[in-house]
Parts: C-alpha cells; structure tokens; sequence
C-alpha cells in the first residue's frame, strides 16, 4: 500500500477520476434545483440531507480527493526520506513545501465543509437574529440615501451581544464587522413596508488554513521556478 500510494502514476490515476466525476457533476446539476441550497448550510449536513442519487458525484469526488491527500503525504514522506539523493536541498524541499501547502488547502475544505455556514437575511431595524447557541446580532439602526429613486449609499449599526457582553459595529457594503469568526455584510437595502437590511452571515472555520496553505504553495512554487531558472542559466 505505501508503495502503491507514494507512485506518481496513483496520482494521475486518481486526478483523471477526480476530473471525470467533477465533470458528470457539472452536466447533471442543472437539471436540479436542489442544488441551489447547497451553499447556505456546511456541505457535510447538505450532503446528509439529500438523496444519495442527487449527491453520489460529490462523495466520489471526496472518496478521490482523501485519496489524493493520502498519496501526497506518501510522496513527501518518501521524498524527504531519501536523504542520499540530490545535494540541491531547494529542489528537494520545493515541491515538498508546495505538497504541505496543498494538504493545509483540503484540511482548510474539510473545516469549512463540516462546520461553515454562509446566510442571508432581511432584518428590520430593532430586530435580531441568533448567530449561535450563545450570540446574537441585533440591527440598530440602517442608515442610506437615496438618489434617483434608489439607494446610493447604505449604512447599519448592530450590535452583537453574548452573554453580558454587548458590542457594536458599524457596517457598509466595504466595511463588514468580523466577530467570534462570524463575518456580518449588509448586501442591500430594501424600503417596501419600512427600511430592512439584506445581512450576510458567513462563518468560514477553515479561513486561516487555507490562507497558509495559499502562501506555503505559493513559496514553494516561486522558489522551484527560480531555482530551474537559475540552473537553465548555468
């Protein structure tokens, strides 16, 4: 198995089903409109909730995705074993750290896939919305203009209280409040039977994972590049 796994040719093998799987997805969702509320709650519950024939493309595609994880750890491992080949220690450990930065990516996905949460939400002024168990978020005040019959310009204070704490935050379409690894963003502002805010909520548990594993991918692949730039010089 760990020879199996530590091949190159295993990881092309599974990267083409990965491809083939994502690509039956692509033609199948939209004959479904249930797809459509895949986005509004973490896919692991989504993928609980709905019918094996809607989703069996997505679990392939985890099946392959774990796999593929699994052979590229195998790969470092072995990379980084075999100490006696290669005296250029920057394309050895190159592709290592890219592998690394690839691994934190999935482990970023999988946090977000079981614990995420993205919402909308119409709000009025002085009502509120439970964030958690223990949070939440109550809409003070929205403030906008209003220039040639539509909103031009909109504003809102919430406060998010916890227990007997209480904070405030003053949003805007480039200004959203992050609280306790909630992310709060007014979309619009609607003025049919008094002013209501649209309040985004996302929650993204994966956030920091991904962000590292981005720039450890990013490293990896620049020194890579200049140093097969540098030897093609010599």
């Amino acid at each position: 198995m760990f020879r199996i796994f530590g091949s190159i040719r295993t990881a092309s093998i599974l990267t083409a089903l990965l491809m083939l799987t994502l690509l039956a997805g692509a033609v199948s969702m939209p004959f479904s409109e249930e797809y459509g509320s895949m986005n509004g709650s973490p896919l692991f519950r989504w993928l609980i909730e709905k019918p094996l024939p809607l989703t069996w493309w997505l679990w392939l595609g985890i099946l392959f995705l774990s796999l593929t994880v699994i052979n590229t750890i195998v790969c470092t491992a072995q990379a980084i074993l075999r100490r006696g080949e290669g005296k250029d220690w920057i394309l050895r450990l190159s592709p290592q750290i890219i592998h690394v930065g690839f691994c934190f990516i999935m482990l970023a996905h999988l946090f977000t896939s079981y614990a995420g949460l993205n919402g909308y939400v119409f709000v009025r002024e002085g009502d509120g919305i439970r964030l958690d168990s223990q949070s939440s978020m109550i809409l003070s005040r929205i403030d906008y203009r209003i220039r040639s019959g539509h909103v031009s310009e909109m504003s809102a204070r919430i406060d998010v209280v916890k227990g007997n704490d209480r904070k405030s935050y003053v949003i805007s379409p480039n200004n959203p409040a992050f609280h306790d690894g909630f992310g709060i963003y007014i979309q619009r502002v609607s003025l049919q039977g008094g002013p209501a805010a649209l309040i985004e909520i996302s929650r993204d548990p994966g956030a920091l994972w991904a962000l590292g594993g981005g720039v450890l991918f990013l490293l990896g692949t620049i020194t890579l590049t200049l140093r097969k730039l540098q030897l093609s010089e010599v």
